[in-house]
């Protein structure tokens, strides 16, 4: 009986404890930092970190899949063009693609006229098999310029980006 009761115990604490510590990702997460990982990158670019994030279904607390998003830090001389550039090339026509661009606007108070943009964020957009790959270069605009582009993925988009149609 005193066998079985401190086997019992040792089950629970480590049921309770990898629970309590985290286990790691998901198989969802995992899948993602797949597809992540499956992608080129441009030679001068280092990765400085990566973080997954839930989504939910809409108007609900349940999670529908994550989003795995990686930053990328480049050398100085790295325009935003030539990242969006470089994936639309080296992932080519495999990969449907769109282009887009954000404008950057300074903040006004409610009522006031708006300012015209600052400038432009450039971002891409690709999907594939119901994958989706998005890239942010915000952070190389002169505007917001830290030196760093995003590379957000998710091999079991809920919508294309492109287009906003339903993949799933």
């Amino acid at each position: 009986m005193g066998r079985i009761l401190v086997g019992m115990l040792v089950g629970l604490v480590l049921v309770f404890g990898s629970v309590a510590c985290g286990s790691g990702d998901n198989a969802y997460v995992k899948d993602n930092k797949v597809l992540l990982e499956s992608l080129p990158v441009p030679t001068d670019a280092e990765r400085v970190s990566v973080t997954s994030a839930p989504y939910y279904k809409y108007e609900t607390n349940i999670v529908e899949g994550y989003t795995t998003n990686a930053v990328y830090r480049v050398a100085p001389e790295t325009t935003d063009e030539d990242v969006i550039s470089f994936y639309i090339d080296a992932l080519g026509d495999s990969w449907k693609h769109c282009r887009d661009e954000i404008g950057i606007m300074n903040p006004v108070p409610a009522g006031a006229t708006p300012s015209p943009p600052l400038g432009k964020i450039l971002l891409a957009s690709f999907v594939r098999d119901g994958a989706t790959v998005s890239v942010n270069t915000d952070g190389l605009h002169p505007t917001t310029f830290v030196g760093t582009y995003g590379v957000g993925v998710d091999h079991n988009a809920r919508e294309d980006l492109c287009t906003g149609e339903d993949l799933r």
